[in-house]
Parts: C-alpha cells; structure tokens; sequence
C-alpha cells in the first residue's frame, strides 16, 4: 500500500552519514489474504483495518474505490454508509497510536522553560539547549506528527514557557498542537527563507 513520510526540504536537500542499518532479526510480513466468493474490500471490523486481497490472489472480486463506497468497494451516496466508512477509518487511530513513538526530552525534566520542534529542527535545537547556560531549559523533540499523543500534554502543562521551532511559514505544528491536544503555542520562531534553522 502507499505510505506517505512526513519530511522537510532541509532532509530532501541534505547528504550525510549515518550509521549502518542493523536489519538483522527483522522480517517484511505480508498481510494479504486470499479472496473467497464473499470478499469484503471495505469489510467492517473491530480494528478498522479490511482484509486486503489484491486481484487474482483468489476466488472473490477485488473492487476498489476512492468515492465514498460501501463494504464491496461500489460507490454510493447513503449517508448511513458514509457515516459508518468514516467511522471506520477514524478508528484506525487507535491501532496508529499503538505503534507511537515518544518524543525525545532533552535537558533536564524538572524544565520550567521548553523549547519544542520536529524533522529538521533536530539538531541545532539540541545542540542549543545543550549548550545553554539556562538550567530549566528542555528541547522536546517530537518523532511523530500525527496523530499526537495525548502524554504530551504533561511536557506542555509542566513548562512556564513555551517556544516551537518551525521550518514553516503558518505554524502547522503549533496549529495542530492547539487542534488535537487543545494546548495554544503563542511563541512561535517560524523560518521559512529556504534555508535551515541554523543559518
């Protein structure tokens, strides 16, 4: 299936080295299943995850769409449906957050004051905090962008002041911050010139 990577510039734009990838004990698992004459593309389930056949891997049609459709794929416009597809996809989050991975603190976890920012921002922001002569000063690095987690209200209801690090123009992470965990950012350092953080 498609798998989207939220990234910057900064990374696309960037060599470095890195260490090698230790890939021993891993294994790629398949999670296609064999079609029967009853196949569900958009079957509902507890999870909201289908069972993904793919066509000629079994006897059922595979059916596929990206209208609003029902549990075969056929498109249809019965608000119900709708109702119930949305449900279904919504419920994938949970599964999502199963698999989240924490952000990163930096500095010391009694901070009063906490610098916070995400991709790129990484190491200039820890090599700052780092270095800095404010003893109650933490980088929150956040790894994962969506959905949230809601543990990362405590970092920010600990801190006195907050400041985000955005290679953006609009803010996006403190927009979504306010949007998914209901927390407002007012300080913003957003760079948006094309260049990195650091210059």
């Amino acid at each position: 299936m498609p798998v989207i990577i939220l990234s910057d510039q900064f990374y696309v734009d960037s060599k470095s080295t890195i260490r090698p990838l230790v890939l021993s004990g891993e294994a790629l698992e398949s999670f296609v299943v064999k079609s029967d004459k009853a196949y569900l593309r958009y079957k509902h389930t507890d999870s909201g995850i289908s069972p993904r056949a793919v066509p000629g891997n079994g006897d059922g049609l595979v059916k596929c769409d990206s209208d609003e459709h029902d549990e075969r794929g056929g498109i249809t416009e019965d608000f119900k449906v709708r109702i119930a597809m949305n449900n279904k996809r919504l419920g994938k989050e949970q599964s999502i957050m199963e698999d989240y991975i924490p952000p990163e603190l930096i500095g010391p976890a009694d901070f009063k004051k906490l610098v916070v920012g995400w991709g790129s921002t990484y190491g200039v922001l820890k090599e700052a905090v780092e270095g800095s002569q404010v003893s109650n000063l933490a980088f929150l690095h956040i790894k994962e962008v969506h959905p949230l987690s809601q543990d990362l209200v405590r970092y920010l209801d600990q801190a006195e002041s907050i400041a985000v690090f955005e290679n953006n123009a609009s803010g996006q992470l403190s927009n979504h911050i306010a949007r998914q965990l209901g927390r407002r950012i007012e300080h913003r350092i957003l760079k948006y010139d094309g260049t990195p953080l650091l210059h």
